[in-house]
């Protein structure tokens, strides 16, 4: 937002829903903050700087709910700006989003990914973005190391893959170190290698997996025409059988009558 324009005033607010003017607030804990900062740089920005006219410009904004629950706190009463967004922080516990992850949730995330085959560059991507979601708000939070980030992101792939990893980085770097957690950028540089579109055999192989598939097919209409084959021969004989049997019975009684 640029610099304070002296000509600008409180009727230079934007409407809510109008390009510049903050999302609707609606009491959510992972809003509250970037919500009451974006408004904030707004008033400042438009020279608003009553504390009654601050405090009512902030209802704009504001879910119903919300707007009834900001009206019966005292600094809004007061009216106080600042302690107003103290206020609205607490009652809509910001710091709750301080605690939105725990590691239990990283172990989690890495168990069910682990089991899951990842073939293909897309499905790494979501991979990561899952994994940086949870391993990012943690690390910039302090509650796990760089070293146990890599680590974690490491079990997060399938153990073929993982073989496949490292084989890739030892050809890289022949005294890599075992004992350590893989870089994790390393790992990524590898995947991409692994998994590059753009490889000069990708149709080669499609062609392959196409012929086998023809020659599958074929193998199997050949044992099911065999079968068939086989099965009308088999019923052939069973009838000739029963007419020797039927004939034999026929022969007897006519004896038996003589």
């Amino acid at each position: 937002m640029g610099s304070n324009n002296p000509t600008r005033s409180l009727f230079d607010m934007p409407p809510l829903g109008v390009r510049g003017a903050p999302s609707k607030f609606k009491g959510d804990f992972d809003d509250v903050e970037r919500f009451l900062d974006r408004v904030d740089r707004l008033l400042k920005h438009n020279n608003v700087a009553d504390d009654k006219e601050q405090v009512q410009c902030l209802l704009d904004y504001c879910s119903k709910d919300v707007r009834e629950v900001i009206k019966g706190l005292t600094d809004f009463q007061t009216p106080n700006w600042k302690e107003l967004q103290k206020a609205v922080k607490k009652i809509y516990n910001s710091d709750q989003s301080l605690y939105k992850f725990k590691e239990k949730d990283l172990k989690n995330l890495t168990k069910r990914s682990q089991k899951k085959m990842i073939s293909s560059i897309k499905r790494f991507r979501e991979y990561q973005r899952a994994f940086i979601r949870i391993a990012g708000f943690l690390l910039a939070r302090n509650k796990i190391t760089v070293a146990q980030k890599a680590k974690y992101f490491w079990k997060g792939l399938h153990s073929t893959l993982r073989t496949r990893i490292e084989h890739r980085l030892v050809s890289m770097n022949p005294k890599l170190d075992p004992t350590a957690p893989f870089d994790e950028s390393k790992i990524v540089e590898a995947v991409e290698y692994l998994m590059r579109q753009d490889r000069f055999d990708d149709t080669d192989d499609e062609s392959d997996k196409s012929r086998s598939r023809s020659d599958s097919d074929a193998s199997d209409s050949d044992s099911d025409d065999t079968d068939d084959s086989d099965a009308e021969d088999s019923e052939e004989e069973e009838k000739k059988k029963k007419k020797k049997k039927k004939k034999k019975m026929r022969q007897a009684k006519h004896k038996a009558k003589e």
